[in-house]
């Protein structure tokens, strides 16, 4: 008391704003002390897979395919890539039963329920998601939305007259 935390962020210039914005908010809605961390990208690498090294750490994840078991399967108890190192038995339970779910309703209200388990124990704190938005004349083809926002410039070309 007061509530002491160290945010620990990479470089780059969006990365820092969201961290002042972040620390501000907790400073004045909280009345918490935080000591802002700010580390070049291979260090920041090498930290965050050490949990012990960081008290809150700004993490962006892609999702690679459209799909919420992109974002969920990465909080699953034995999942590599969840560094918060959250474990909950009912969440692991309905990602594991949405896996292998053919019925599409049971499915989603298996990723629906996961989804509220994760957000309401607050192992993570979502702020913002990636968007993007082109401008393309209607005579290009080739241009096709994918979740990835990739787009080689070998698959477009003026459509023919």
């Amino acid at each position: 008391r007061p509530l002491a935390v160290k945010l620990t962020y990479d470089v780059g210039d969006v990365h820092e704003l969201v961290a002042l914005a972040v620390a501000s908010m907790w400073r004045d809605v909280l009345g918490a002390e935080v000591e802002l961390e700010k580390m070049e990208w291979k260090l920041f690498l090498s930290t965050r897979s050490n949990r012990a090294a960081w008290q809150t750490m700004r993490f962006a994840w892609f999702g690679d395919y459209n799909d919420a078991m992109t974002f969920l399967e990465i909080f699953r108890s034995d999942s590599e890539q969840n560094l918060a190192r959250y474990a909950n038995a009912e969440y692991d339970s309905l990602v594991s039963g949405a896996i292998g779910e053919l019925n599409s309703k049971r499915r989603m209200n298996a990723l629906t329920g996961a989804e509220s388990r994760l957000l309401d124990d607050y192992p993570i704190a979502p702020l913002y998601f990636y968007v993007s938005k082109h401008l393309v004349k209607p005579e290009i083809i080739g241009f096709e939305d994918n979740v990835l926002d990739r787009h080689p410039t070998r698959f477009l070309r003026f459509a023919p007259d």
